[in-house]
């Protein structure tokens, strides 16, 4: 039964080809060829565009991770503990304290009373509630 349906339409579609068949026939085979031949060629074309666009994509996701990886690298350096002590030192005019150079004053907001200021012993364990304090380095511990 199937040999007969294939014999059938592969006479049909040959007729329809060499122009034996009748005219409305040819029409409709050529018809179904064309369309057949239009769907593929418009398969190939937007098959070609995607292949475009994930290259593109594939390239904008590089040059990202590239771009990452350089960003990445530069915080690497600057926030090195290192870095950051050299460019306050350098930069800034910071200098490292240690335990015994440094004092911790309260400074007067232009009290009419000129009381000297309370200097904050290591001893106590919380700052006191007046406000302005500051830390300064003494004169004796830059050794001038």
């Amino acid at each position: 039964m199937k040999n007969d349906l294939y014999k059938k339409f592969s006479r049909l579609m040959l007729s329809a080809l060499t122009g034996h068949a009748k005219v409305a026939v040819t029409i409709a085979v050529y018809s179904v060829f064309a369309l057949l031949l239009l769907a593929y060629v418009s398969v190939q074309i937007y098959a070609g565009v995607l292949r475009q666009e994930i290259a593109a994509l594939e390239q904008q996701r590089s040059e990202g991770k590239e771009t990452l990886n350089k960003l990445t690298g530069e915080f690497v350096l600057s926030s090195s503990r290192d870095r950051v002590i050299e460019y306050c030192e350098t930069k800034l005019g910071m200098v490292r304290l240690g335990i015994d150079n440094f004092e911790v004053i309260a400074a007067n907001d232009g009290a009419a009373d000129a009381a000297p200021p309370a200097a904050l012993t290591e001893k106590q364990e919380a700052i006191p509630s007046a406000y302005r304090y500051t830390q300064r380095q003494t004169n004796e511990s830059l050794g001038q």
